[in-house]
């Protein structure tokens, strides 16, 4: 009996040699016949006949790969398998596969076993958009003003009236902090898929980019954190001591 699987996954993933070689093999043995599209950024679509030529890309900063569709087939075309691996924003590592079911079943499992392997820990950081979670912040920001006064926690007693510049400022305000914050985020988007791609081929000259980029993120990312943290505790402590 035929089956089919397809899956898409939001995952940020860093796919090393040995893992496109073992995904390759998979599709190559339990499928059939194999070819590798490569979308560079170079605007280039290259094409390869196997994992090895692949592999042998020198994949430049200029024309590094941002996209990889592994497809294989059978010579019958009763069996049929694609892996997309993609850094869209649209985008993740896209799984297709059909065949007998006991075929799709035990390739279904191997290969989401290659694909966990391929997840960096920072992964859940590209399941946010920073400008949607500062606009969040910032509405309940302006919420809670009048909420306190619908609670009673504050009567307004005392600025029932404004004057029309101090309206008009207000006005000015609500109008500039979106557009700001709008920013805000975008340079956060950014500043995040700089440090923490989402999609990273690690092959060819890119390895040696991993190697800086890894440093980057273990000595000075992850060592910021670890102090901003600290000093939030301390000023939190000092405060429930005082």
């Amino acid at each position: 009996m035929d089956a089919e699987f397809s899956t898409d996954l939001q995952q940020a993933f860093v796919a090393k040699s040995e893992d496109l070689r073992n995904l390759a093999k998979l599709l190559s043995e339990r499928i059939g016949e194999i070819s590798l599209n490569a979308d560079c950024a170079d605007g280039v679509t290259r094409k390869f006949s196997t994992i090895a030529e692949l592999l042998a890309f020198d994949n430049a900063k200029s024309k590094e790969i941002v996209r990889l569709r592994m497809m294989a087939r059978s010579d019958d075309f009763k069996k049929r398998g694609e892996i997309d691996l993609s850094g869209s924003k649209w985008r993740g590592i896209s799984i297709r596969l059909e065949a007998r079911e006991d075929v799709v079943g035990r390739l279904k499992e191997s290969v989401l076993d290659v694909v966990a392997s391929m997840r960096p820990m920072y992964s859940w950081l590209h399941r946010y958009d920073f400008i949607w979670i500062l606009l969040a912040f910032q509405f309940i920001l302006g919420l809670l003003p009048a909420l306190f006064v619908a609670l009673g926690v504050y009567d307004g007693s005392g600025s029932a009236s404004i004057s029309a510049r101090t309206a008009a400022r207000a006005l000015i305000l609500g109008l500039i902090l979106p557009v700001f914050t709008i920013g805000l985020g975008a340079l956060a988007n950014r500043f995040r898929n700089a440090l923490f791609p989402k999609a990273f081929f690690a092959i060819g000259q890119s390895e040696k980019r991993l190697q800086k980029l890894e440093k980057i993120q273990g000595t000075v990312i992850v060592g910021f954190l670890v102090s901003f943290a600290a000093s939030v505790f301390v000023a939190i402590w000092q405060a429930w001591m005082a």
